[in-house]
């Protein structure tokens, strides 16, 4: 038997229940395309779905008044309702019809547990599951005011590439999440992809992934996980399906991704990258034809090859030739996404958008995606909160000051103008990995300090910003500013572009500062809210407040924060729609601080954890000891921490940094920490700990590569950093 004999052998033997909807092939149009249906291989009987299961005003377990119902598909239908104590409108899901098998209510079970699970910016969570009078499962979960990205594209036409790469960066990084939980989503598209109303001028909707109702739960998650989702049974929408799902045969999370990949394709393109008479003739297309360019696809379009590189990749007919996890996409598209850079209307420099020929680095081995969201910042809380860097000093980044004759000095009286309407990145030059990012500062005086942070989080040599200075396109940037630059000149931010600043760092100036800085701080911090790749923010010791925080709230991609001293409170950091998914946390002497922590351990990344000045007790200790995927942990200023707080440590399996200076931590845990297994860097209580004891430890555990005693107080910090 041949191959091709084979595959509609197996397609059609698998396909018995698989619904024959038809769709019009010859028209490539968005709004002409007919969209195949979900397939699920248990549905209800035919009639059932459109039987209402809740009238208009019912209440549901007591709390939840039915307002409306909005929409049906498959063996489901969505309810709008309001909880009635807390006055807050929220989504009710539950199975259709009234004849429906034992295996969809476990289904049903699962996708709701899988929903409860998630905790994401950029997902959709579920709060609530009962039981109704009618014996049909349902639960209660966020409601979405907007339109899926199927509608949004029909009605705008053609999606903007820029706006593209805004909604698929985010929606990569809610897949990742989920994979990392053990769910596979299994049924991607369009209709999918929801877009939040934010109601913010530069955000005006926040990408969210939606209906989990055909989730796999890995083997991991024990169970019936498996036999619920058995080999050899065809879930999904046939326009998105991966070839494996196609088959029936067994899936992981690869299939979202080549799911994804048909999503992107059709977003670009104006249509999906196949096309069948019927469902069956549209899997075996998935199974057995290579799908056209990007340009082909689009009668004539033209994209940047490193785009076209990227959807072959997601297309792949065998996983092992796709991207290996979402993480991977993501960062590719953040690459594309600051090569298609674009000036102002008003700038007379043609727009740049370079092929992006990713370095040999990014060849190594697949990386875990929690890993790779916080790398690069794991040095800088242990940097901020501890001292000192961990990293080796690394080779210089060739940061080239460009000559005058190059390029035309900009004359002393522009400078106020430039910082109050221009705009300091010039221009693009070079391709790949050698491309440069050319920006013109101010130049009579330096905005502040630039450091340049690789893929791998290595810190390179940061140099002023002032004159004419080439960064390269692929190192990240770090912007340093003290507070007297920004009473000075309260403009000085404004004219950074979207993706030319991910970590911004302000610290209080050398000098005594008198003036009363609030407004200006706060204010400056608007202008970060509408940069697209700002992910990390640093604030020591300034008078930046809740106010100031309310201008980065809605900053999604934010997965590392600092607050040192600062006049924030645990309700400005509630605020923030990245609180739930931070990476890397330091707070220290703001108020209300210690209430933040149950919170914070629960980010399934959280990498690095600082509390300092926060009244720390054991038992806190005990509660972030159950963030298990914690490196550093930074516990001075805290008397109440003692010994017994090093017992708690030995749960963290991950643990490499620990600072417990000014703690009551003394040589008594002395077999405690020499039995942390991954501890490299410790840095007690002076006060406590002589050099002998010092000696007797690093002897126990010779693998500690940095072992110091601090007895400095608070006081004389503040007096040394004056």
């Amino acid at each position: 038997m041949s191959k091709k004999a084979f595959l509609l052998w197996r397609s059609c033997t698998l396909f018995s229940r698989v619904s024959q909807k038809f769709m019009d092939s010859g028209n490539q149009t968005p709004d002409r395309v007919k969209e195949i249906q979900p397939t699920v291989a248990t549905g209800s009987a035919p009639g059932e779905v459109n039987t209402p299961v809740l009238q208009i005003g019912e209440v549901v377990a007591e709390r939840y008044k039915v307002i409306e119902l909005l929409g049906h598909g498959g063996m489901g239908s969505v309810y709008k309702v309001e909880q009635i104590f807390l006055k807050q409108l929220f989504a009710l899901k539950t199975l259709s019809g009234q004849n429906f098998p034992d295996v969809a209510i476990r289904r049903f079970q699962k996708e709701a547990q899988a929903a409860m699970k998630l905790n994401h910016t950029n997902l959709v969570r579920a709060h609530d599951f009962g039981i109704l009078p009618s014996h049909h499962p349902f639960y209660i979960m966020d409601l979405i005011e907007g339109e899926n990205l199927s509608e949004y594209a029909k009605r705008i036409g053609t999606v903007p590439l820029d706006e593209i790469l805004r909604i698929f960066i985010p929606v990569c990084f809610a897949l990742a999440y989920a994979h990392s939980e053990g769910i596979v989503h299994r049924d991607i598209k369009p209709g999918n992809i929801m877009l939040e109303k934010s109601g913010g001028p530069n955000e005006p909707y926040i990408p969210k992934v939606v209906d989990f109702g055909i989730a796999k739960l890995t083997d991991s998650e024990g169970g019936d996980s498996v036999n619920l989702t058995r080999t050899g049974e065809i879930f999904g929408t046939p326009l998105y399906m991966s070839p494996e799902q196609c088959l029936g045969t067994k899936i992981d999370h690869r299939t979202d991704i080549y799911s994804l990949g048909c999503v992107l394709f059709e977003v670009l393109t104006g249509a999906p990258p196949f096309h069948g008479e019927s469902a069956l003739n549209l899997m075996l297309k998935h199974q057995s034809e290579q799908p056209s360019s990007l340009k082909e696809g689009s009668m004539g379009r033209d994209f940047p090859e490193a785009l076209e590189s990227i959807v072959a990749k997601t297309l792949e007919k065998d996983p092992d030739r796709r991207y290996q996890n979402l993480l991977e996409l993501a960062e590719d598209l953040a690459v594309l996404q600051r090569a298609n850079w674009a000036p102002s209307a008003s700038s007379t420099l043609a727009r740049t958008v370079p092929q992006i020929v990713k370095p040999a680095f990014a060849k190594a081995e697949p990386r875990s995606w929690k890993i790779t969201a916080v790398v690069g910042f794991l040095c800088l809380i242990v940097g901020a909160l501890g001292g000192h860097f961990l990293t080796k000093p690394t080779e210089k980044v060739e940061v080239k000051v460009v000559e005058k004759s190059y390029i035309p000095p900009l004359p002393v009286e522009q400078d106020r103008d430039l910082l109050a309407g221009g705009q300091y990145l010039q221009k693009l030059v070079g391709k790949g990995p050698t491309a440069v990012r050319q920006f013109k500062f101010p130049e009579t005086f330096s905005i502040g300090e630039l450091t340049y942070l690789d893929k791998f989080g290595n810190f390179r040599q940061g140099v002023p910003a002032r004159g004419f200075v080439e960064i390269p396109l692929l190192s990240e940037i770090r912007l340093k500013v003290r507070q007297d630059n920004l009473r000075k000149h309260p403009d000085l931010l404004k004219a950074f572009g979207d993706y030319d600043v991910n970590c911004l760092h302000l610290e209080k100036s050398k000098a005594a500062v008198t003036h009363n800085l609030d407004l200006e701080l706060d204010a400056a911090l608007a202008y970060c809210s509408r940069w697209k790749a700002f992910n990390n923010l640093n604030i020591f010791d300034t008078s930046i407040s809740d106010i100031g925080l309310g201008c980065v709230k809605e900053c999604p991609n934010l997965v590392s924060l600092e607050l040192i001293n600062t006049k924030c409170t645990a309700a400005g950091v509630r605020q923030l729609k990245c609180f739930p998914n931070l990476a890397t946390i330091g707070i220290s002497g703001i108020k209300g601080g210690k209430s933040l922590i149950p919170d914070l351990i629960k980010s399934k990344i959280i990498n690095s954890f600082g509390v300092g000045d926060l009244d720390i007790t054991d038992e806190d200790v005990r509660r972030i000891s159950q963030a298990k995927s914690l490196v550093v942990l930074v516990l001075r200023q805290n008397m109440r921490v003692t010994d017994k707080s090093i017992e708690y440590l030995k749960q963290l399996p991950k643990l490499n940094t620990l600072f417990v200076d000014s703690t009551s931590v003394s040589p008594k845990s002395m077999e405690a920490l020499a039995s942390l297994k991954n501890l490299e860097v410790l840095t007690v209580n002076g006060d406590l700990w002589t050099q002998d004891d010092l000696r007797r430890l690093q002897a126990m555990k010779p693998q500690l590569k940095r072992l110091e005693a601090s007895a400095r107080s608070r006081e004389k910090k503040e007096k040394d950093d004056n």
